[in-house]
């Protein structure tokens, strides 16, 4: 089985970095304790090339992350660390 986690950023976003490492993160110790075959794409929604991909899953804040082709969560932390859903 394998799985594709893509995660769609800007780099302004003070938010991105941190989700994108942490997701990172957890996604090697997913890979190592259930042996599944996971890849993790950061996504650049100001690239020309990706502007198709965001609005194709209805991308409209970032950072926004998608599971094999299911967007999943998108994210906003508010400046005292609280993490809020969208």
């Amino acid at each position: 089985m394998s799985v594709r986690v893509q995660i769609f950023v800007t780099p302004t976003c003070p938010s991105c970095e941190p989700v994108f490492e942490e997701t990172f993160r957890v996604v090697e110790e997913v890979k190592k304790e259930a042996g599944v075959e996971i890849s993790v794409e950061k996504i650049d929604v100001t690239e020309k090339e990706n502007l198709n991909l965001a609005l194709k899953y209805g991308v409209k804040s970032v950072p926004t992350i998608v599971v094999c082709g299911r967007k999943v969560l998108s994210l906003a932390i508010i400046a005292n660390g609280i993490i809020k859903n969208f």
